[in-house]
């Protein structure tokens, strides 16, 4: 009876043991995890984290340099767990930045390239199946081989990223493997532990993955297919007044001043768009975009209280934890630089120097163009073209999926570029034959863009640093110590015919292929414009008078126009002054579009509808006394912001359809259309009612819709959660979106063409003023913090000051001693 007992008991201590130590579905081994000394809990952060080290006898020996060279140089780690990087030399450098990069942020770029190369359902299992198979798709993979073997062509950017990827690697076997090169479970950063798996080798293609995976944040929308779609629906009249491709007023980045006196690189052909029928829907294909855009300006001294240039720039896109961006000092007997670096690429991305500062954001130019393909004999092996049939390349990729077979994946590819949507599982109608040509495929080397600004001195080094990058179009701005200030919108962009990308093209003919590309000197741009100021908030970059053709889906009409007044009657401009307009809250829609709102509301009208007059008294007396400021704790902006997301629902009902890609006008046409068309327009019409509605009936009717929405919501939650900031609810989530890892609801401002463009999940990533004095003077702030360690206080310190308008003063040290003199702690290679 004991033997039975002891045997029951060993075989239930087995069994624990072995489920403990297995993982079950996505829970990992709770063995492991729970483990008080190498579980979960190694990795709260105790003093030992923040202690001084010295690591010797670090060296390193790349293709580009083969002479193997010692590794010297210092990190110093201020207050706010910033490092300042004093390397012996550039190498030095990059090694310790790639270093550092994986000792706070390793899981972070992981997870970014195995996205980008479609690698998520390794780690995540089949239910990333088809995000991975689409990045697989639009060509990610080969747009990072092709940019690597660029960048292997250039000594100077090749041995610096070899140098970064020998510091992620060093960090990794050095502290998170024992000897006998097996990863010691208690160093694991936590998601590795959660999810079960182990960091891979660092390479210098993953480098490029990441900057990949950038361009498609940044490429933006491009409507061909819903354009394609709409202008078959209603025809070439009514769509050119709802989608016009360049209307007035826009405020562009280069002011009128700008003389184009050169003659524009042509092409000669020239084709009609694809309209032999209707593409479907496609709900996931924008989701990466949406709300990605950015501010930046530079104020010239003759406009600032000082007497010095002041630069300003607050990137916005998605809000993550950990944060998209790094805070770094490089400095090296070339280089001195601090900024905002990418956590899995060297260098500085937006940042300042002794003598200049840059900034970027979203040029909004199309660099996408999608060709419909016509088979030979409807089978996918022979495509027409160019007056004969071409073979089709088709590329196996194998997709691991945890926990399941393996996904095999066939790609095929045309010579305008792969087709995404081919064999995509449920049937895509005519997406199944759309092959897409997308700029960011090209070799290219972008990060010696980067790589020269974080050197430049001077007007002349910045503009000659523009010309490697490539896709997508950005808006650099510029500052410098000597007064000047400028902007250029940089890209490889197509030399194109009027309306070349807008729609779908036909893939038979070559004519509609992208021929030669317009010189980059012929990009636009401007110096010491005699405003005194340069600005981009992603709107249209010219004026009419610019030669060459362009497109895009997503230009800005709004936070442009605020910026540009505000900038043009401001002097004695302070820092704090540029600060504050970083975090303007005017709601420059609202502004334009409330008052014709209201002028067509009439009380006695409403009587009859769904709810007593009483009800809604309130929301719409509290918006007829509204400043339009779209404060954090105020509930106008959430009544108008209801009111004006019904109005365009019921408004562009015509385009709205669960089946066919459409999109609706967007703001600016929208409030066009309600100021200039007829009153009886027949798109305002609501399709599915039997009356004939007119504009103001459309108005009425949103009113009413808005306010039974309200009445709904206070019964669930109460009028006091009608603020703001609650309703518009501002999360900064973990990238495996783990609530506890998360920062949810967060007490701010501001929305979507708002300068304070802050909604959702998007806003400003990065905040950053400088003032171009000597020595520099520099501030900034984003929603996060250094460390990608949630159990660290350095994981989201910085979000409340984000969110309160708070800045920080950048240290940037000239020299050693004094970054030594300010350091908490230091971690020294010799």
């Amino acid at each position: 009876m004991r033997i039975d007992k002891f045997l029951i008991a060993f075989i239930a201590s087995v069994a624990l043991i072995f489920l403990l130590n297995k993982q079950l579905g996505s829970i990992p081994p709770l063995g492991k995890f729970l483990d008080p000394v190498h579980g979960y809990m190694a990795n709260a952060e105790t003093e030992k984290d923040l202690a001084s080290i010295t690591l010797n006898n670090i060296t390193l020996e790349t293709p580009a340099d083969p002479a193997t060279s010692g590794i010297s140089g210092s990190v110093y780690f201020d207050d706010r767990l910033v490092p300042h990087i004093f390397g012996a030399d550039d190498q030095s450098v990059y090694f310790l930045q790639g270093y550092v990069h994986a000792k706070y942020r390793l899981w972070q770029m992981e997870t970014q390239t195995r996205a980008a190369s479609g690698r998520l359902s390794e780690i995540l299992g089949p239910d990333l199946l088809n995000f991975d198979r689409e990045k697989r798709r639009t060509g990610m993979v080969a747009g990072a081989e092709n940019a690597l073997k660029e960048l292997e062509k250039d000594h100077d950017t090749y041995s610096c990223i070899l140098a970064y990827t020998a510091g992620i690697n060093e960090y990794i076997h050095s502290e998170l493997k024992n000897s006998g090169d097996k990863f010691i479970y208690a160093s694991l950063p936590l998601e590795f532990k959660l999810l079960n798996y182990e960091p891979e080798t660092w390479t210098p293609l993953k480098s490029m993955l990441l900057l990949k995976y950038m361009a498609n944040t940044l490429t933006g929308y491009d409507n061909d297919i819903e354009y394609t779609n709409i202008i078959k629906k209603i025809g070439r009249n009514d769509f050119d007044l709802l989608f016009p491709d360049r209307p007035q007023g826009i405020d562009p980045i280069i002011p009128s001043e700008k003389v184009y006196d050169y003659v524009p690189a042509k092409i000669d052909t020239a084709m009609d768009y694809d309209s032999s029928g209707y593409y479907k829907k496609l709900d996931d294909r924008k989701t990466e975009s949406d709300g990605v855009g950015s501010n930046n300006w530079a104020v010239a001294p003759a406009k600032t209280k000082n007497g010095h240039a002041i630069l300003c720039n607050d990137p916005h896109l998605q809000l993550n934890l950990p944060s998209l961006w790094y805070e770094v000092q490089l400095s090296s007997p070339e280089q001195n630089v601090y900024g905002a670096s990418l956590p899995g690429a060297p260098g500085v991305i937006i940042g300042f120097n002794d003598s200049i500062s840059w900034g970027v954001t979203h040029g909004g130019r199309d660099v996408r163009d999608w060709y419909k393909v016509t088979w030979r004999l409807g089978k996918r092996e022979e495509y027409r073209y160019n007056n004969g049939w071409e073979k089709i390349e088709k590329r196996v990729e194998v997709i691991k999926v945890k926990g399941d077979d393996d996904f095999i994946d066939t790609v095929y590819w045309t010579v305008h570029g792969p087709m995404v949507y081919t064999d995509f599982g449920e049937d895509k109608g005519d997406w199944e034959n759309l092959a897409m040509r997308w700029a960011a495929i090209d070799p290219s080397n972008e990060f010696k863009t980067f790589y020269l600004l974080n050197r430049a001195k001077n007007y002349d080094e910045y503009r000659n640093a523009l010309q490697y990058f490539s896709c997508p179009a950005q808006n650099f701005v510029f500052a410098a110590t000597s007064g000047d200030i400028a902007i250029t919108q940089q890209g490889k962009l197509a030399v194109k015919w009027p309306e070349q990308g807008r729609f779908v093209l036909d893939g038979k003919d070559a004519a509609g292929d992208w021929q030669n590309y317009i010189p980059w000197e012929e990009n636009p741009f401007i110096k010491n414009p005699s405003r005194g100021f340069v600005s981009s908030a992603n709107q249209h970059p010219t004026d009419s008078t610019y030669p060459y053709y362009y497109t895009g889906s997503d230009f800005e009409f709004f936070r442009n126009r605020r910026i540009n007044d505000l900038l043009g009657g401001m002097q004695n401009i302070t820092v704090e002054d540029l600060e504050h307009l970083q975090q303007d809250n005017f709601n420059y829609i609202a502004s334009e579009v409330l008052p014709i709102m209201l002028k067509v509301f009439d009380g006695s009208d409403l009587n009859n509808g769904p709810v007593s007059y009483s009800t809604y008294d309130k929301p719409y007396m509290n918006l007829e006394e509204w400043n339009y400021m779209n404060d954090p704790d105020i509930t106008a902006p959430t009544f108008f912001q209801i009111w004006w997301d019904e109005l365009n629902r019921m408004l562009w009902d015509e385009f709205h359809n669960e089946d066919t890609a459409f999109i609706i006008p967007d703001e600016y046409y929208t409030i066009l259309a309600l100021k200039t068309l007829p009153v009886d327009y027949k798109y305002f019409d609501i399709d599915s009612t039997k009356v004939i509605e007119s504009r103001n009936d459309i108005i009425l009717k949103s009113f009413k819709s808005m306010t039974v929405i309200v009445d709904s919501l206070a019964k669930e939650t109460g009028y006091e959660n009608f603020e703001w900031y609650k309703y518009k609810h501002t999360n900064i989530l973990h990238l495996a979106q783990l609530p506890a890892f998360s920062s949810e609801n967060i007490h701010n401002g501001g929305y979507r063409h708002i300068v304070n463009a802050t909604s959702g999940r998007n806003g400003p990533s990065w905040r950053m003023v400088v003032e171009m004095s000597d020595p520099v003077h520099a501030y900034g702030v984003y929603p996060g913090g250094q460390s990608g360690n949630p159990g660290s206080k350095y994981y989201d310190n910085f979000i409340s000051d984000w969110a309160a308008g708070k800045y920080f003063i950048l240290k940037f040290f000239r020299t050693e001693e004094k970054a030594k003199e300010n350091s908490m702690f230091t971690i020294t290679f010799k």
